[in-house]
């Protein structure tokens, strides 16, 4: 008997890139666990690869990797990267239609009219099985009319819809009869280094976008420094405005406790996070916010360390005050600052909560019992035929 196939389809590098890869991985390390042939396909590479030096690969696990086009490096120039996107989108759909019968599934991660959209449409057209993972809800940002239409067609197309959130589940359930809740997910495996913390040393791992709130985690560092000099912060990604970060930075005074340590690879993010005695899960307070999970909250809770977390966000609601972590009020760096001073205050409290939120996380987040429910679900959808 053949080997059942599926093919993922997304943006960006593989397996080391953008955070939606840690999903990726960990579903598609189901599915090889149940003995399916995976493809993981690259439509073109996003601006989270730009500077970067990782080498190509063609295989993870003994499974292809495909970059459309064979470009899957970030243009230097707007003109390539305008002749990138057009290219690789005309290159992807001859790839749906030269290779429709190849697979039985395909996953489709978030698809926009920029980047796979179009080919899920045409995929449907010859009535392929199709898994979407919806995983931030855009319509509520910019563009929203536009965001709002690629949602009309997602669900329109998709056989089978996962989504990460209670927010998104709630917001599409009455428009999708196979609609699921898969959560973050973390390969505790991936955490079993046993390294020490360097002490006072805060870790923030992400995007350093809008709802991030840097500038509210720097001037919180800045207040709690009065009361207790020996803090650091270690701020870990790619930041978009680098600039600008380092102006407030400058002009908080903080240029000797922070340290921008700039993207790293996936094989390298537990040794980063685990020298950080603490980490802070901040957002800023939002539609786009509430409906989203942070991947990086899974790591957090991998690495056993305190979670300073803001509050009134819907996926903090998840965790109880002084069990798992210890909330703050957000978009408040004052009480930010006062969290950060009680964390060090109270060193045994904080262990036992580590703990305990390390444990938590075990039992909710494990990705082994997680990515073994998107396969039965896929499974489904090919007995369905």
């Amino acid at each position: 008997m053949n080997k059942l196939k599926v093919g993922f389809v997304f943006t960006g590098g593989f397996p080391e890139g953008e955070v939606h890869n840690s999903r990726i991985r960990n579903i598609g390390s189901g599915f090889i666990r149940n003995q399916w042939s995976c493809d993981f396909i690259s439509i073109y590479p996003t601006s989270f690869s730009k500077k970067s030096d990782n080498p190509r690969q063609s295989v993870w696990k003994n499974q292809k990797i495909i970059h459309i086009g064979g470009w899957y490096q970030y243009p230097p120039f707007f003109v390539l990267r305008c002749i990138q996107l057009i290219y690789c989108h005309l290159v992807f759909l001859c790839f749906i239609l030269l290779k429709i019968k190849n697979y039985d599934v395909v996953y489709f991660y978030t698809p926009q009219f920029v980047s796979s959209l179009p080919g899920l449409v045409l995929r449907k057209l010859f009535n392929a099985k199709i898994i979407v993972d919806y995983t931030d809800l855009h319509s509520v940002n910019k563009f929203s009319l536009w965001h709002k239409f690629e949602e009309i067609i997602m669900l329109k197309y998709a056989d089978c819809v996962l989504v990460i959130s209670n927010f998104l589940f709630n917001y599409f359930r009455a428009e999708h009869e196979n609609i699921h809740i898969i959560p973050m997910m973390v390969d505790f495996k991936e955490f079993s280094q046993p390294i020490q913390p360097i002490p006072f040393n805060i870790g923030y791992i992400g995007s350093f976008g809008e709802k991030d709130g840097v500038s509210d985690i720097l001037n919180a560092l800045a207040i709690a420094l009065k009361d207790e000099p020996r803090i650091t912060l270690t701020m870990i990604g790619r930041d978009p405005h680098k600039i600008k970060t380092k102006q407030i930075i400058k002009s908080l005074g903080l240029n000797d406790h922070v340290v921008l340590v700039g993207g790293v690879n996936h094989s390298k993010v537990e040794t980063s996070l685990k020298k950080c005695d603490t980490f802070i899960m901040n957002r800023k307070k939002s539609a786009f916010s509430d409906s989203g999970y942070p991947a990086k909250l899974g790591e957090y809770l991998a690495c056993q360390r305190p979670i300073l977390m803001s509050d009134c966000i819907l996926f903090s609601s998840d965790f109880e005050h002084k069990k798992e972590v210890l909330k703050y009020k957000h978009d408040n760096p004052n009480d930010l600052a006062n969290a950060i001073l009680y964390r060090y205050r109270n060193p045994n409290e904080m262990t036992e909560m580590a703990i305990r939120g390390h444990l938590y996380a075990k039992g909710k987040f494990d990705s082994e019992n997680i990515s073994t429910k998107v396969v039965e679900l896929a499974s489904k959808l090919v007995e369905s035929v």
